[in-house]
């Protein structure tokens, strides 16, 4: 059966065909996924595919979703559609609110915990829009997480709420030259990777002291942004945890429907 996986995010919608046959894993059908941002669906006439798959969607945007799913419908490229519930992921959720976690973070849980945490906690970082760090103990249970503003939306937010300040939010982050910045570009531009580079050296640390033992800790999409040359070595980095989790579901749903 010819699928595809899509992550519906705040600032990019990410796809990927591939194929499910019989009890097999997803079989990407590309390298590497593809992304378009959500307004261009509406001023870009071409295709997301040249042929059509059965659509299985996560999403954090419901504007967005919808977006995407005219889109396809009018290219006749979506026979079916699936939109990705809570219910539909395998993981005890051991939180306040089950149904408020963001399916994306679930997902991503999900994928690390069956990739990487069968004999290990682990621990799940994702830097977009949001810096989101997030446990699944080595049982399957989703603990919850962190959440806090990515270096982009920090940089935007400074912008928004001051009088004086410039948007550098489309500004690459990366290892300043000097840590003084001698404007305010270079200062804002240090600023917000060093406030990155601290939260997640911090938040991991007080994550590994609360655990019997060291979990494993993996960066997904964003991952570790641009702070991956100054983290530990033994971190690991995923492609799209997210779409690998979608992929995992998707073959969930697909062979419970043709075994009944």
């Amino acid at each position: 059966m010819q699928i595809v996986v899509a992550d519906v995010g705040n600032s990019s919608i990410k796809y990927l065909p591939g194929l499910l046959q019989g009890d097999g894993p997803f079989q990407p059908g590309w390298n590497d996924c593809r992304s378009i941002q959500p307004e261009l669906l509406d001023r870009n006439p071409a295709p997301l595919l040249e042929f059509p798959a059965h659509w299985f969607v996560s999403s954090v945007n419901d504007r967005h979703l919808a977006r995407l799913r005219d889109h396809c419908e009018a290219d006749n490229i979506a026979p079916s559609w699936t939109v990705v519930q809570h219910a539909d992921i395998p993981l005890d959720i051991n939180v306040d609110q089950p149904l408020s976690v963001g399916v994306d973070r679930l997902l991503a849980a999900l994928a690390a915990h069956r990739l990487f945490g069968q004999s290990a906690d682990t621990v799940v970082i994702d830097c977009g829009t949001a810096l989101t760090i997030d446990l699944v103990t080595r049982e399957g249970v989703y603990e919850g997480g962190v959440i806090m503003a990515g270096p982009q939306t920090s940089l935007r937010a400074l912008s928004d709420m001051t009088a004086a300040l410039p948007d550098f939010s489309a500004e690459r982050i990366e290892l300043p030259q000097q840590v003084i910045g001698k404007s305010t570009r270079q200062a804002m531009l240090s600023g917000a990777y060093y406030v990155g580079l601290g939260a997640l050296r911090e938040t991991v640390s007080a994550i590994e002291r609360s655990r019997e033992t060291k979990p494993v800790v993996v960066g997904t999409g964003g991952g570790m942004g641009p702070w991956r040359d100054a983290l530990p070595d033994d971190w690991l980095q995923v492609k799209d945890l997210v779409l690998d989790g979608i992929s995992m579901v998707a073959a969930r749903i697909i062979h419970e429907a043709r075994s009944t």
